[in-house]
């Protein structure tokens, strides 16, 4: 669900998604455009600033969720959120093939507990497999999971 009501009596950033899991917990969806690059250029790639500021945004969410009670009463399971981050392409010039930019990108989310890093094209991947999923279903053909 949009997010906007969440946050609407704070002047803070809000998250554009809410997402209830079926374990009870949320995810916190921030959607960044996809020209933005992830790391920087040269031979030394590093987060960009756009990367640095879409974490600290995310910083400040749970800075007004845990100081906020209302918050937590209205979405329960919310203090135990995670936070998505879609920004960027997969592929980055900085990096020598495909591969080790998605090596890179793996090494940034292990360094953060609660925030994954993802691109557009991972997003892609995954609305492809749930519309072959839905097609599956809907085709008449027995589903064995």
């Amino acid at each position: 669900m949009p997010a906007s009501g969440l946050f609407r009596d704070f002047t803070d950033p809000t998250p554009d998604f809410l997402v209830s899991e079926l374990d009870g917990s949320c995810t916190l969806v921030e959607i960044e455009s996809p020209i933005k690059h992830i790391f920087t250029e040269g031979n030394d790639p590093r987060p960009t600033q756009h990367l640095t500021q879409a974490e600290n945004q995310v910083r400040q969410w749970d800075q007004i969720i845990r100081r906020n009670t209302s918050i937590m009463i209205s979405y329960p399971g919310i203090e135990y959120y995670k936070a998505r981050v879609i920004i960027g392409r997969s592929y980055h010039p900085a990096f020598p093939s495909y591969t080790a930019s998605q090596s890179e990108l793996a090494s940034l989310n292990e360094q953060r507990s609660r925030i994954c890093f993802e691109t557009y094209d991972v997003l892609l991947e995954e609305a492809r497999a749930a519309l072959g999923f839905l097609e599956l279903m809907f085709s008449g053909v027995p589903f064995i999971q």
